[in-house]
């Protein structure tokens, strides 16, 4: 149960503070702006896998094991 803690704490950094500029504009236009956010990509199914598996690439440095997300 620790590793999955671990693992979406991880990922969840891994989301925030590699430059995903998605967060921040989400956070600006819902709780600043009070406007709808858009996003790149549009929808979830223009998420590339390689967008979703670089943010896997690091847990191994914090010590989790090597995780391949089934895309």
């Amino acid at each position: 149960m620790l590793d999955c803690f671990r693992l979406e704490l991880t990922l969840g950094r891994s989301l925030v503070q590699n430059g995903n500029s998605d967060f921040y504009r989400g956070v600006q236009a819902v709780l600043v702006d009070k406007a709808v956010p858009v996003w790149d990509p549009n929808s979830v199914d223009d998420v590339k896998p390689e967008a979703i598996a670089s943010h896997f690439k690091s847990l191994t440095d914090h010590g989790l094991p090597e995780f391949v997300p089934q895309l």
